[in-house]
């Protein structure tokens, strides 16, 4: 780890280092989540590698992370930047999830909204409300990550914020699924595709549209209905560019035109 006598003597100023180390363990995430194929609006890992040694260069990364954002969150304090601690916290709990400890992650996630509230900023705090609520689908409290999901889109409302509402509308739709109540998640799924729709953003539209075939398949949905959702998913790829996950979705919907076959 980089310790914090090395940068505070230095040129430039805490706040200017912390910047650049919070964009390097941003940076460092992004590349990893590319790499492995994470979607984005969930962003659960997949976890299927086809290199023996890909976990062990995964963590390397993740180790990475970890070191440049607690750097900045450390440059933060001493600057007594309290928004800048709040992201910084909200990095650290999204890289601490991605390493599987959860538990660290949620009070990592929880000390981030304490701050985003101190600093008045109610889309941090919706951010970090959301991100909790996925910990908590990783670990399997899914009525508690249900919870986490209402607050995140309460205060995307109270922001005006719609696009996030969208994000928190598909991740409670895969809470519901995980909890078999299969109509709340089709009805859930449903917003989140159409509004990232509306919003043009076809990447998301591609993924809550996947998510939205998958909950109408466990809900015992008609094949046809699956699969023009699935097809649906395909065209929202197809238009963001995303070729990988537009042959994956029309794949997806081919296989269930061969199962009703």
């Amino acid at each position: 780890m980089i310790s914090l006598s090395d940068f505070v003597t230095g040129p430039l100023r805490p706040v200017a280092v912390a910047r650049k180390h919070q964009q390097t363990g941003r940076r460092g995430l992004l590349q990893i989540r590319k790499r492995s194929g994470t979607p984005q609006v969930r962003w659960p890992y997949t976890r299927e590698f086809r290199w023996p040694s890909a976990w062990t260069r995964l963590a390397a990364h993740l180790d990475f992370a970890t070191a440049a954002v607690t750097t900045a969150r450390e440059l933060y304090e001493v600057r007594g930047d309290t928004h800048g601690q709040a992201v910084a916290w909200n990095n650290t709990g999204i890289t601490l999830q991605d390493l599987g400890r959860y538990d660290e992650a949620l009070a990592a996630h929880a000390t981030a909204r304490e701050l985003y509230e101190a600093a008045g900023d109610t889309n941090g705090q919706a951010v970090t409300a959301n991100n909790t609520g996925i910990t908590l689908q990783d670990l399997g409290r899914y009525d508690e990550a249900l919870a986490a999901h209402a607050t995140a889109r309460d205060l995307n409302q109270a922001a005006g914020n719609t696009h996030s509402q969208a994000i928190t509308w598909n991740n409670t739709g895969t809470a519901l699924r995980a909890l078999h109540r299969h109509g709340e998640a089709v009805a859930a799924g449903r917003r989140a595709a159409e509004a990232f729709e509306s919003f043009a953003d076809f990447t998301r539209a591609g993924e809550a549209l996947g998510e939205l075939a998958t909950s109408l398949e466990a809900g015992g949905a008609g094949a046809d209905e699956v699969r023009s959702t699935w097809l649906r998913s395909a065209g929202a790829y197809d238009r963001a560019g995303a070729t990988v996950k537009r042959d994956e979705s029309r794949a997806k919907a081919e296989a269930v035109g061969s199962a009703a076959g």
